[in-house]
Formats: C-alpha cells, sequence, structure tokens
C-alpha cells in the first residue's frame, strides 16, 4: 500500500508540475520537474523506501513507452 500512495504523489506532482509549466511559459517543464523532485526527496516519508523493478516498470515506464508510441511517426 505504501507504493500505491508513494506513487499517487508522484503523479500528482507531475501534474502540478505540467499544469505549472503551462502558466509560467517562460520556464520550461524539466525545470518544474526538478525541482518537484528535489522538494519530494526531502519528504521524511521516502526515509528508506524501496521500489520493486517490476512496479517501476509496470507505473512509469510502460506508461512512457505507449505516450511514445503513440506520438510517433510512422514515416
Amino acid at each position: 500500500m505504501d507504493q500505491v500512495l508513494l506513487l499517487t504523489i508522484i503523479l500528482a506532482a507531475v501534474v502540478a508540475a505540467n499544469i505549472l509549466a503551462r502558466h509560467v511559459s517562460v520556464i520550461p517543464l524539466p525545470f518544474f520537474l526538478i525541482l518537484l523532485g528535489f522538494l519530494l526527496a526531502g519528504l521524511p516519508v521516502y526515509n528508506n523506501f524501496h521500489l520493486d523493478p517490476s512496479t517501476f516498470a509496470l507505473a512509469i515506464i510502460a506508461p512512457m513507452l505507449f505516450n511514445e508510441a503513440q506520438n510517433s511517426s510512422r514515416f
């Protein structure tokens, strides 16, 4: 259950970074993601956290690959 909660927090941070990047167009999205990553890393809930590699592949890598496949050109 801890992994689900922490992945939800990470997902909320990514959504917040995307919203901030749309409203503040001067700063690129990766800078917002890095800043929120630093802020999340400082939370005490992440002490001694271990993410299972299969959970990482299913929850993070698979959606990113799907998104890239949808946006890629066939030619």
